[in-house]
């Protein structure tokens, strides 16, 4: 049998194109009864996982699976353990990583359970390092003992690090650290049977997040971007057993950066959030701070330009208006005929009119021209990326000179944070309305509302 397939994928090989070829001698030398791989084939496999040309990477991972699929199961642990210990030492998001990960995410089903609980002793989630190896693992791949610990280690992590980011302030440049035990509480959530309990320390984590996200802040640093939009994914997953006042920031935040120019994958997680809505019935009390904001933010989705995020967009609000029972929403959102059109040509799948050679040339030229400053902004990173490593080891580190800052950004930046600090205080207080405020909260705020006179007076003074 092994001979067979072994034939069957050198003959295809030989019809397809060039860069497969680099595939063909991974084929050759297989027997009826391999028990271990060479370390030359490993290291054959290993390149041409390693290319840029995503075809033969993927078809080098197939072979790599074959190989786990009818060799022995310590051969399956033995590469999963390997390419485990390659994807920690990926550091950053390149292609590498991503070919890496998807193969660990299609080995870890061929495992055994006691292999799997290997693979999470040598890698165990409750250490930061290793939380790149289980961000590419899907859990439902793993047995109930394997998926139980990585799901604790991963939610008691992400507490740690929230509590950590707490007591230190919640600085910024600690945003970063909070945002890798995202990523892995994000794999977490995905698994649609998790234990309640894990699903409550969820929750009771972005709910703490949700409350120190400033929407103008947002606006100003890339590395909240990030956490709205690992928050937002999350939320998403969790949105029925999400309190109403969550919800409310979130689309407050989700409203500030959909105004303003920003990435299209948090314009993308912000679709699987409002998508997510309509899951749930918002209760009365809280649908005037929730429903015009909801319907607002689909409107100004289903207008964008891209065709890409118009796409995502029609899909993501035929989802939402075929499980809501806020069907006012509905009729809100389509207050453009334009994009009611739209709407309804694709809820009734209509045949967009077939285009015109001209206007398809065209278009193809412009498809190209994107294709074309994408590639040469990916070659030139490459480059600034080989050339950095030389010259820092060449030459000295210059003093960096330092970075003046006008008035008015010093005075935003203040009043961000303070507004930021007064929002979350209001936060905690609503949210322990059946608990008095500790005594001293009084005279402290006075004491700041006197501050804040002593401030307006002196600028009007001056």
């Amino acid at each position: 049998m092994r001979v067979i397939l072994s034939l069957s994928f050198s003959l295809f090989l030989l019809n397809i194109t060039k860069p497969y070829l680099l595939c063909l001698p991974l084929f050759l030398p297989f027997t009826p009864s391999p028990s271990l791989l060479s370390l030359h084939q490993e290291r054959c496999l290993l390149d041409t996982v390693l290319q840029a040309d995503t075809q033969t990477a993927l078809l080098a991972t197939d072979v790599w699976c074959f190989t786990a699929r009818y060799g022995t199961a310590e051969l399956c642990l033995h590469h999963v353990l390997l390419v485990a210990q390659l994807v920690k030492a990926y550091t950053t998001e390149c292609y590498q990583a991503v070919h890496l990960g998807l193969l660990l995410k299609r080995m870890v089903f061929l495992m055994t359970p006691n292999h799997q609980m290997e693979l999470v002793e040598r890698f165990p989630p409750s250490e930061v390092g290793n939380l790149p190896v289980w961000r590419h693992v899907l859990l439902r791949a793993l047995s109930r003992d394997a998926r139980h610990r990585v799901e604790t280690d991963v939610i008691g992590l992400s507490q740690n690090a929230l509590t950590d980011w707490q007591n230190g302030g919640y600085k910024l440049g600690e945003v970063d650290q909070v945002n890798t035990v995202l990523l892995s509480l994000l794999a977490v959530v995905r698994v649609q049977s998790s234990p309640e309990e894990h699903c409550v320390s969820a929750v009771r984590i972005i709910t703490q997040l949700w409350s120190r996200m400033s929407p103008d802040q947002v606006q100003t640093h890339p590395v909240l971007q990030c956490t709205l939009q690992l928050l937002l994914s999350i939320s998403a997953m969790l949105v029925k057993n999400t309190e109403p006042q969550v919800i409310c920031q979130a689309l407050l935040c989700v409203d500030t950066v959909v105004s303003q120019t920003c990435a299209d994958q948090l314009l993308l997680a912000a679709l699987e959030f409002l998508s997510s809505l309509g899951k749930i019935f918002v209760p009365a009390d809280s649908q005037n701070q929730i429903l015009p904001k909801l319907s607002r933010l689909f409107g100004l989705l289903l207008a964008d330009g891209s065709w890409l995020l118009h796409q995502h967009a029609l899909e993501a609000f035929s989802h939402f208006a075929e499980i809501t029972n806020h069907e006012e929403v509905i009729s809100h959102s389509l207050c453009v005929e334009d994009t009611k059109a739209k709407v309804v040509n694709y809820l009734s799948k209509s045949v967009n009119a077939r285009e015109d050679v001209a206007s398809r040339l065209q278009r193809l030229k412009m498809e190209t021209e994107v294709i074309e400053q994408h590639n040469e902004r990916l070659e030139n990173n490459k480059g600034n990326a080989s050339d950095k490593p030389a010259a820092e080891a060449s030459e000295p580190c210059p003093k960096r000179a330092r970075q003046e800052s006008s008035a008015e950004e010093e005075y935003s930046r203040h009043i961000q944070t303070a507004e930021s600090a007064l929002k979350a205080l209001q936060a905690l207080t609503e949210s322990n309305a059946s608990a008095p405020p500790p005594q001293w909260l009084e005279p402290r705020l006075q004491e700041l509302q006197t501050l804040i006179t002593h401030i307006s007076t002196d600028r009007h003074t001056t």
